[in-house]
């Protein structure tokens, strides 16, 4: 499964950067491919179709909802950065957050985060949950994160 790594900019001014999991496409084609049974042995074929749409369509349904993501919106203009990690996102003026940096891994190749540390010294991490993300995508997510706290000092 890849990984993506969007920025995007709102007419207000706030930049989003997200690094999320893409679309499983091969259970989308799984789903696809499942209907082939139907399509050469007919009415015989359809409880056995029936079945593998359920299955696949189910598994494709449960990735696309649960996949992981990090987000980040800083607003330049209030002064403020939102995280949307764990149950309830949380906003924080960027005069309280120190620096970006990545987390995580235990040696693991594909199991990274970014975490923020605030100037009290505790760290908020911007994805909370099982696995991880690629130490490239999340240096990425960092750099940039950090790019955009300088603007704030200003």
């Amino acid at each position: 499964m890849g990984q993506r790594l969007s920025e995007s900019r709102d007419a207000a001014g706030r930049t989003t950067i997200e690094l999320q999991d893409e679309p499983p496409k091969l259970l989308l084609l799984c789903c696809v491919l499942s209907l082939a049974p139907f399509l050469v042995y007919g009415w015989a074929a359809l409880y056995f179709t029936l079945a593998m749409l359920f299955v696949f369509g189910s598994l494709s349904t449960w990735f696309t909802v649960a996949r992981r993501r990090m987000r980040v919106t800083v607003d330049v203009a209030a002064r403020t950065l939102a995280v949307e990690s764990g149950p309830k996102p949380r906003v924080l003026a960027l005069d309280e957050v120190r620096a970006a940096r990545i987390a995580g891994g235990e040696g693991r190749p594909g199991n990274q985060r970014v975490e923020l540390v605030l100037r009290s010294g505790e760290t908020l991490p911007l994805y909370v949950g099982l696995g991880g993300f690629r130490e490239a995508d999340c240096r990425s997510l960092a750099d940039r994160v950090q790019g955009l706290l300088p603007l704030s000092q200003s």
